[in-house]
């Protein structure tokens, strides 16, 4: 970034010079006009006029570029922001509760939960008469 200052105001010292060289050179041809003046002294006013030309232009391109990487520096610096405000939002958030169970659902475990078991003596002889006894899946070996 300070290169960049610095760039900028380098440039801005040579803009105000080739401003004063135009001024000064306008004053000289509003004195002497055009007519009186030397064939080498409109030569040389016509480099000075391109070289005023070609540090206008390259002055306009520098500019452009040291803005565009102005701009960028800025979406960096936003997205950095924005970045760390969100993950301060996503901190200072309660985490999420389990959601209830759906009615139904909860519905359906209670039934089997309170259906009643019948304690069988003998598995075999229940199985052979043709008692078959429910069994709850989600009851432990000492529920049995």
């Amino acid at each position: 970034m300070r290169s960049l200052a610095s760039n900028v105001q380098n440039e801005l010292s040579q803009e105000l010079k080739l401003q004063e060289l135009q001024d000064t050179l306008k004053k000289v041809q509003e004195k002497a006009g055009m007519e009186t003046l030397s064939p080498e002294l409109k030569q040389s006013m016509d480099e000075l006029r391109q070289a005023a030309q070609s540090l206008k232009t390259g002055y306009h391109s520098t500019t452009e570029s040291v803005a565009s990487e102005l701009q960028k520096a800025k979406e960096l610096t936003d997205n950095y922001d924005n970045a760390v405000k969100d993950a301060q939002n996503k901190a200072s958030q309660p985490p999420e509760s389990e959601s209830d169970p759906d009615p139904e659902y909860a519905a359906k475990m209670a039934a089997v939960v309170d259906e009643p078991t019948k304690p069988s003596l003998n598995n075999d002889s229940d199985q052979q008469n043709g008692v078959t006894e429910k069994k709850n899946p989600n009851q432990t070996e000492s529920e049995k």
